[in-house]
């Protein structure tokens, strides 16, 4: 285990890249030491600055919605509202969203954060 009050040097590959841009989040990560490294293989974003835990997931467009399955809560959520229209040209792009539950499995956006770009290397600014 790791002191949490001890600088870690930390290898990001894959989907752990999203990490780079978790800048302001209060995050535990996962992973295995080797030679003074944390090789990171999961994290969790316990807090994004607005004292709740955020959603985290890929954009996946479903029907007429946008839908992520969060991550940490592992719930497939269905993003709504203005903020959640912007992000329908970044299908695949794996997202932070701090929002308000409207309803089962609904999440109103109220600020996102796109941590990893989609396939195409679109980004949006957070919005």
């Amino acid at each position: 285990m790791v002191n949490p009050t001890q600088k870690t040097k930390l290898e990001l590959n894959g989907e752990a890249e999203a990490i780079r841009n978790l800048l302001g989040c209060k995050v535990k990560v996962g992973g295995r030491m080797s030679l003074g490294t944390l090789k990171v293989e999961g994290y969790e974003v316990i807090d994004a600055g607005y004292g709740s835990r955020p959603h985290v997931g890929v954009i996946q467009r479903y029907g007429e919605g946008l839908r992520i399955h969060d991550v940490n809560s592992g719930a497939l959520l269905e993003l709504v509202g203005n903020k959640a229209d912007s992000l329908w040209d970044f299908e695949g792009a794996t997202v932070l969203v701090n929002g308000i539950v409207v309803g089962p499995h609904l999440v109103r956006v109220m600020s996102y954060r796109i941590l990893l770009a989609n396939d195409s290397g679109n980004v949006p600014p957070s919005g």
